[in-house]
């Protein structure tokens, strides 16, 4: 939700310090909770993706290990789930590509 919000905001150019308008440094926020969040997202993923690997494994020898997997493939899908939603918080948030001054190169 809040990498749409951001992408609003900045394509109506409504960042910036004015009331009603989306402060810079809560963007840069939004930044870094977008990286811890892949970080966090990436290591809950590989957690469950090992633990569905071992359930698997198992199938065959223990019933539990039958029931545990559902449970495991939805920690995966949620790992994977955080880390797209961090990516795309994280994409919503660039800086806007402005053209370089002419004034600059000459």
């Amino acid at each position: 939700v809040l990498a749409f919000v951001i992408r609003q905001r900045k394509e109506n150019h409504g960042i910036g310090p004015g009331s009603g308008q989306l402060h810079a440094i809560t963007a840069a926020r939004a930044v870094a909770l977008a990286k811890a969040s892949a970080q966090v997202g990436s290591l809950v993923g590989g957690i469950w993706l090992g633990f569905l690997v071992w359930l698997l494994m198992q199938r065959s020898d223990l019933r539990a290990a039958a029931s545990d997997t559902p449970g495991a493939v939805v920690g995966l899908l949620g790992g994977v789930a955080l880390v797209a939603a961090a990516l795309w918080l994280e994409y919503c948030c660039r800086a806007p590509i402005e053209p370089p001054d002419e004034a600059a190169t000459s």
